[in-house]
């Protein structure tokens, strides 16, 4: 996990605690001397409290509803854990508590809902050879692929070609749209290969062209992904794009007692 500025820091620092508090809270251990499971908190029965704790066995049938939701909580918990140990390494100040999900002062032209709604695939253009099938995804080229093989690392969430289209005419198709939770946007990756032939570069432009007309920001939600010969794909050079995206985002989040001072990125 990267963090890009002390902002980004408080932001990952409330998104999972927010998760953890919609998740019950507990414990592996033994009763009776048998497996069990401690619970402690549970967001949906206020009778349970550290204080009034409450036990089951993992052969039961509460026991096996609750395992799932106690993994993810231990998993967030690990993850909220070394944000605050690093934080308390780094800084004298506790993190500010942000509200989720952050809302923007910008209104970013593809929400997290209609991100969820889109079908994948949906360009209307026939495929001019057999699509490449990964993990689910039905992919036009190899540049999608990339795109998908690129993003995966990172864990975020993704789909392949949505139409994000305003009309007949500004065709928006991205390679792949991804979801950042911490900053609550979802961003569009363009791989645009072969830029040392000039019919791939004059399509790259228009493509480019289309986004900025409706609106996307490049490095806010668009990253173009730029390839000049097939050998070149770098993770790394992505994930420093992912990151001055991030960083570009954090400034357009409103987070009240936060001041915007111009040039300054938070």
């Amino acid at each position: 996990m990267v963090i890009v500025s002390k902002k980004h820091h408080e932001l990952l620092i409330s998104y999972y605690q927010e998760k953890i508090n919609k998740l019950p809270h507990g414990n592996y251990g033994k009763h009776n001397n048998k497996n069990a499971l401690y619970i402690t908190y549970d967001p949906y029965n206020p009778e349970i409290t550290p204080r009034h704790k409450k036990s089951f066995y993992l052969h039961t049938e509460e026991g096996r509803a609750y395992i799932p939701l106690i993994d993810e909580y231990l998993y967030y918990k690990d993850i909220l854990d070394h944000l605050m140990s690093l934080w308390n390494r780094t800084y004298w100040t506790e993190p500010q508590d942000i509200n989720f999900p952050v809302t923007y002062d910008r209104t970013p032209p593809l929400s997290y809902e209609d991100f969820l709604n889109a079908r994948e695939n949906n360009n209307p253009m026939p495929y001019k050879t057999e699509p490449i099938k990964y993990k689910g995804h039905l992919l036009r080229s190899k540049n999608e692929l990339i795109a998908c093989q690129l993003i995966e690392p990172f864990g975020y969430e993704y789909k392949t070609e949505i139409d994000l289209s305003p009309d007949e005419f500004t065709p928006i198709l991205p390679d792949a749209a991804f979801y950042v939770p911490e900053i609550h946007k979802v961003i569009c990756l363009e791989v645009d290969g072969a830029l040392d032939q000039n019919s791939y570069f004059d399509k790259s432009e228009r493509r480019k062209i289309n986004y900025f007309k409706s609106g996307y920001i490049e490095m806010k939600d668009v990253i173009f992904y730029r390839l000049y010969n097939k050998h070149e794909f770098d993770l790394e050079r992505l994930g420093d794009l992912i990151n001055a995206s991030i960083l570009c985002n954090i400034r357009d989040i409103k987070i009240p007692g936060s001041i915007k001072l111009p040039g300054i990125l938070h």
